[in-house]
This record gives structure tokens, C-alpha cells and sequence, in this order.
């Protein structure tokens, strides 16, 4: 589906679903874009189930982690 702020066919579209899940990109999208998005959506009756985040990178080994 084309980003949330394309102008009719989001809106339309999530509104005609059962749910909808944002997907945001790690270190890329700011936590404001990111709930401007998903109060849009609210505003257009779509029903906001989650949120994925793809594209994460682990800045520490990712042995440590699982330990912590």
C-alpha cells in the first residue's frame, strides 16, 4: 500500500479493512511522524491494530542482547 499521507487512496482504503498495521523503518521515521500517522488513520475510522519495525540494526553484538 503507498505511504499513509498519499492523499485518498490510504485513507480509503484503510477505512474499508478490518485492521491496519504501520510499518516504520528503524532509525529512519521519528516517534511524531510515526503518531501523526496512526491519529491520521484514527481520523479516517481505520482500526490502528499495531505497529512493525523493519530494517533494525543491532549497534551492540546481538549475543549480548539475549543476555541482558
Amino acid at each position: 500500500m503507498p505511504p499513509v499521507w498519499d492523499p485518498g487512496f490510504s485513507a480509503r482504503l484503510a477505512s474499508q479493512v478490518d485492521g491496519v498495521i504501520l510499518v516504520l523503518e528503524a532509525e529512519k521515521v521519528r516517534w511524531e511522524v510515526a503518531r501523526q500517522a496512526k491519529e491520521f488513520l484514527g481520523q479516517t475510522n481505520a482500526n490502528v491494530v499495531g505497529a512493525v519495525l523493519n530494517k533494525r540494526q543491532f549497534h551492540i553484538p546481538e549475543w549480548m542482547y539475549k543476555r541482558l
